[in-house]
């Protein structure tokens, strides 16, 4: 099982027989900014997306104001960053008649949201946001 530590504690302590069926218990560190900007890019390899050279510094700039406290999700705030990207992506194509291939696949850095509510990841500033 995984969940945040003082959930799992009230989890663990909710029923007098799991402590013992669940002896041994694991921390591990939150991802560091580094390590986020990898699984991004790993996420943007599975799906054959190209990031653009000048979205590099904004991806960089919200993975870095991600706050980490109570409730960061690490792989799972990057993978919700990342489905935004897309979102915004298809919102800045969605207007156009016709797109090539490769601009399905390119992340530009438009599509990067603004780090100032990382809760909204941005949506109220994308392209076509009504």
């Amino acid at each position: 099982m995984a969940g945040y530590p003082d959930e799992m504690s009230q989890f663990i302590n909710s029923n007098p027989g799991l402590e013992s069926r669940f002896q041994t218990s694991l921390s591990f560190p939150d991802y560091s900014t580094p390590e986020l900007l990898r699984i991004f890019r790993s996420m943007c390899e599975d799906f054959k997306i190209t990031v653009e050279p000048e979205a590099t510094g904004p991806i960089e700039v919200y993975v870095d104001s991600i706050p980490r406290g109570k409730g960061f999700a690490n792989a799972r705030t990057v993978r919700n960053l990342f489905n935004t990207v897309m979102q915004r992506q298809a919102l800045r194509l969605g207007g156009k008649e016709a797109f090539s291939t490769r601009a399905l696949s390119t992340i530009k850095a438009v599509d990067i949201p603004k780090p100032a509510d990382p809760d909204d990841l941005g949506a109220d500033d994308a392209p076509g946001y009504i």
